[in-house]
């Protein structure tokens, strides 16, 4: 498949830099997911949504109860704070928001670099 990308520039420490930037698609809505999920598991959707349903609800689960989660092939989800301290190092909790981490399992960045071509689209 071929990924298409643009430049992208950025203004880091007074010096504009250019980089490459994935030109994103549309994105998959979550019937069309379920629907091709359901396909290739030879699965009704039904039990598809049961199931992500079921794996969203333990992922936000364990999260909150501070463990990192790692779904197999999928990757780690870990859960992170951000937010100011006040003077006495205690967490200012009205400005504080959690932030869902994740890191792609290293098999599945593999499969994603495995036949990879470029097009580059413009600026």
């Amino acid at each position: 498949m071929t990924i298409k990308y643009k430049v992208g520039r950025a203004n880091l420490g007074g010096e504009e830099k250019a980089f490459p930037k994935v030109v994103p698609g549309k994105t998959v809505t979550d019937e069309q997911f379920r629907k091709q999920v359901a396909r290739r598991a030879a699965r009704g959707m039904a039990d598809v949504m049961a199931v992500l349903t079921a794996q969203r609800e333990v992922l936000l689960e364990q999260l909150l109860d501070e463990q990192s989660v790692h779904v197999p092939g999928i990757g780690y989800f870990t859960l992170s704070v951000k937010g100011e301290l006040d003077e006495s190092e205690r967490l200012v909790t009205e400005s504080a928001r959690l932030k869902v981490n994740y890191r792609a399992e290293r098999d599945l960045m593999g499969d994603v670099n495995a036949d990879k071509r470029f097009e580059f689209v413009g600026e």
